[in-house]
């Protein structure tokens, strides 16, 4: 068995020098060979109105609302005296005078605002390298993506003898890939989870180990469920449902790297280095899980739901791409699409319909004529994720008799095939009493 281990420290792990101490005393007593994948900082704890290193980056090109009315002198400053605080905390010299400079170049344009966003990671990386003792890599180097900006795993192998060249490892900057052409392209946010991942694919790792601010996954949002059980193990498949699904703790991409090679994942805690965590496992690893049972509940909000209403449109070849067609134009993703004869309802985030909305229903009532277009724009999803689920009769039934006890109305069901996950959707108001009513029907 491999003796390396993938450790990627989130924003909240190294948001200060106190965080940073931390890390380096989890990395000092493990005696394997490390390859450290490191985030930007994060939010520090107990500074109210505090920015995480990323946002302030947008916020050079406009896409922060919280620093938009900020110059950008301001901002630069911010930025920098994050990062030389970092530094000059743990007693190193890492960065050039002129080091920062690049950032009063950054353009309201959008051509090179992935390489201005990744420099976050970049820099901590940096840091992390230099007060580690070990080499530092650019992703640039090693993570590659093909033309669609996809992660192109074939060619991140290739840098698989790069990598274990550095007998003591090395620290790689997470969140970002480099284009055949050779520019810098980010990962949604969350990302460096999926880093850590390919890292651990490249190298052959024994396992990757995701270190943030939380001792793993709980069953549900303790904001809404304050007691909610920590959830200890999980397979690929629940652990990519409940992070689709809203639960933020992981990206939801995350295990796709490793899924081919059986490589476990563990989401530990920074500030608790000794908590048990959540560990992710290939279904053969798994222990059974209980019939009827489930893993957890997550939910996201707010959505939009489109509905086209025409007598006979299961008939009618080509309507549903048609209908479709209007979204991808207006790169808006279609989450689900439940539908009858003569309705089909398009649910989508309210994020990306901002200021889309109208020109899609416009596409829509152009190519699908004569139609009705109904709009119902505040649905909140809710997630129910385990493989005790499958082929258990009746557990469907269990949600939907919650929900009627505490009378919330359900808008939508959807169930997967393989009955890995429910989805019902609720009024926006409902959620939260939904959520708790849920969680009280198949937790005791």
């Amino acid at each position: 068995m491999s003796d390396i281990i993938v450790k990627k420290f989130g924003g909240s792990s190294l948001a200060d020098v106190g965080q940073f101490e931390k890390v380096l005393r989890i990395l000092e007593v493990d005696p394997r060979r490390m390859y450290i994948v490191a985030s930007a900082p994060g939010k520090r704890k107990g500074m109210e109105g505090d920015h995480k290193v990323t946002d302030l980056l947008l916020a050079l090109y406009g896409k922060y609302d919280r620093a938009k009315n900020t110059p950008k002198t301001v901002i630069v400053g911010m930025i920098r005296d994050r990062f030389l605080g970092i530094a000059q905390g743990l007693g190193l010299e890492v960065f050039e005078e002129d080091e920062f400079d690049i950032l009063h170049t950054a353009s309201d344009t959008f051509h090179d605002m992935d390489s201005i966003v990744a420099l976050g990671e970049y820099w901590n990386g940096r840091i992390l390298a230099k007060a580690r003792h070990v080499p530092f890599v650019d992703a640039k180097d090693v993570v590659k993506l093909n033309k669609d900006g996809m992660l192109d795993m074939n060619a991140t192998l290739q840098s698989r003898e790069l990598l274990l060249n550095y007998k003591d490892g090395c620290v790689i900057p997470g969140f970002y890939g480099v284009m055949p052409n050779g520019t810098v392209k980010t990962f949604t946010r969350g990302g460096s989870d999926l880093s850590g991942t390919v890292v651990a694919r490249v190298v052959g790792a024994a396992e990757c180990q995701l270190w943030s601010d939380v001792s793993g996954m709980l069953m549900t949002d303790p904001r809404i469920v304050p007691h909610a059980k920590p959830i200890r193990f999980l397979t690929y498949a629940e652990a990519g449902e409940m992070a689709y699904g809203g639960a933020n703790v992981l990206h939801p991409e995350t295990t796709f790297p490793v899924e081919e090679v059986d490589i476990p994942i563990r989401l530990l805690n920074t500030n608790q280095p000794d908590d048990e965590g959540t560990r992710i496992v290939p279904d053969h690893l798994a222990p059974e899980r209980v019939p009827g049972s489930i893993v957890g509940i997550a939910g996201r909000q707010p959505f939009a739901v489109i509905g086209v209403k025409k007598p006979s449109m299961n008939s009618e070849v080509g309507f549903i791409h048609r209908v479709s067609g209007a979204f991808v134009r207006h790169d808006v993703n279609i989450e689900h699409m439940p539908g009858g004869i003569r309705t089909l309802n398009i649910i989508a985030s309210k994020e990306q319909l901002n200021g889309k909305l109208s020109a899609v229903i416009s596409d829509i009532e152009w190519d699908c004529a004569p139609v009705e277009v109904l709009l119902h724009t505040d649905m909140a999803l809710i997630c129910i994720v385990g493989r005790g689920m499958s082929h258990t009769p009746g557990v469907a039934l269990l949600p939907l008799q919650a929900l009627a006890s505490v009378d919330v109305s359900v808008r939508m069901i959807d169930q997967d095939s393989n009955e890995l996950n429910i989805i019902i959707g609720v009024n926006v108001g409902d959620y939260e009493t939904a959520v708790r009513a849920i969680y009280a029907a198949f937790v005791t």
